[in-house]
């Protein structure tokens, strides 16, 4: 699972992911591919443990975009599987850049950033309508503790799928 699209806490005040076919952008799967990186960090080949074959929007109560992801047969690509497999680290977080935000008050009120002046101790909530996916990264502490990896179905270890379950969305 890369999103839930869960509440996070940042300094600006709380961020919401939508997710949704028509919010989430993932044209770079189509042509560069979308990474998985340690802990977000883009600069060096040893930071590139694998890439996403696969994403899909899993719809519901609960949508969540879901990934799977096939790891390199470098050593740091080897060494990152093996923690996954073995429990170590569970953690994956989704770099992004938002296109376009709707920003709420703390009574639900869209407030419009052009015409009305934002505080910086005000209770907004702001939400990602469309938002474009750059990486996945496995991450020790995830801003959303909902993004989790875990996939006991697993036919191999080389190629591991992002578990339902595991994250309380139900059974496969």
């Amino acid at each position: 699972m890369i999103s839930t699209g869960s509440p996070v806490v940042r300094p600006y005040g709380t961020e919401v992911l939508r997710i949704a076919r028509e919010a989430v952008k993932l044209d770079r799967m189509k042509s560069s591919g979308i990474p998985l990186l340690d802990s977000h960090q883009q600069v060096g080949l040893n930071n590139h443990l694998g890439r996403f074959v696969d994403m899909w929007i899993m719809g519901g109560a609960k949508p969540a975009l879901m990934g799977r992801i096939l790891f390199n047969e470098t050593r740091e690509g080897k060494r990152a599987e093996g923690m996954v497999a073995r429990g170590e680290i569970a953690g994956i977080s989704a770099g992004y850049r938002v296109n376009e935000w709707e920003i709420k008050d703390s009574k639900g009120r869209v407030i419009d950033p052009e015409v009305e002046n934002l505080r910086w101790d005000d209770d907004l909530t702001f939400t990602a309508t469309s938002w474009e996916l750059f990486e996945g990264s496995l991450v020790s502490v995830p801003a959303d503790a909902a993004r989790l990896w875990f996939d006991p179905w697993a036919s191999s270890i080389t190629e591991k799928k992002l578990s339902w379950r595991a994250c309380g969305l139900g059974n496969v």
